[in-house]
């Protein structure tokens, strides 16, 4: 029949669809982990996912199938949860907790709705060896640090680098952002640092001494640093912005808030955009 589909060959490819990834942000850590973040606010979604070089190929010869193991039971209770309660809590938050051992890395996941950010990271305190959570925002993430800061009240530290429309021009007013951040700033409940450059112009320098005035004036707990010759995003190793002496002047204070308010052995932070 004329027309008729010739099944004993696969059909022609098509033409290739355009694909746009989303900018990455990465940050080294002292214990040798790295942190990759992409923003994508097409969806109200937040995915972590922990990538270790810790697989079964590492396996001592008489210790064989550990690796497996430790990944399954990683999701079989852990903290102050116990496999039932873990599993009733996500259901709850409506989120997905993964964990698995490959051949050469250990992976472990999760995903949930930004709107019980809350909720998870109580789930992720449950888990950490401090109990204790905090949270780090980059430009767009350091405002939304501030507004978490101000509306989690069982968050422990945040850190804010160079977030910008604390203070919103009166255009940038709208539904989907119906109150200044700057106005949530009396309700902050924990420790804030901030990190600054002076040649920024989102928050410029006059912004952050309105938005240090404001923590001060309502009595919170906060440390400002601003660095000259700086502008906006001076942590992005691979752009023009970055400022190696800063940023690792930077980094250092991080850490050493981490471990005044956190603890120690930090093993709970968040990463916003």
């Amino acid at each position: 029949m004329s027309g008729a589909l010739d099944r004993r060959r696969p059909p022609p490819a098509g033409s290739p669809r355009p694909m746009e990834l989303p900018a990455f942000q990465r940050f080294d850590l002292d214990n040798g982990l790295r942190i990759l973040v992409a923003e994508n606010h097409k969806l109200p979604e937040v995915s972590l996912r922990l990538i270790v070089e810790a697989g079964v190929a590492g396996e001592p010869p008489e210790r064989g199938g550990v690796g497996a193991l430790t990944g399954r039971l990683l999701t079989e209770g852990a903290g102050e949860r116990s496999a039932l309660e873990m599993a009733a809590w996500l259901d709850r938050l409506g989120a997905a907790f993964g964990a698995g051992v490959g051949y050469d890395v250990a992976t472990l996941s999760m995903h949930f709705l930004s709107d019980v950010t809350g909720g998870a990271l109580d789930f992720l305190r449950s888990s950490a060896s401090t109990g204790k959570v905090g949270v780090i925002g980059f430009c767009s993430g350091g405002r939304v640090t501030l507004m978490v800061a101000a509306k989690i009240p069982s968050l422990d530290a945040a850190v804010n680098c160079w977030g910008g429309n604390v203070i919103p021009a009166p255009d940038r007013i709208n539904a989907n952002q119906p109150v200044p951040v700057f106005e949530m700033l009396p309700d902050v409940s924990c420790p804030v640092l901030g990190f600054f450059g002076n040649d920024d112009g989102n928050p410029d320098p006059e912004q952050v001494n309105k938005i240090e005035a404001e923590l001060k004036k309502h009595g919170k707990t906060y440390d400002f640093h601003r660095y000259d010759g700086a502008g906006h995003a001076f942590f992005r190793w691979e752009a023009k912005s970055h400022r190696p002496e800063q940023a690792a002047d930077a980094w250092e204070k991080v850490w050493a808030f981490y471990a005044q308010h956190l603890g120690a052995g930090v093993k709970a932070t968040a990463s916003v955009g």
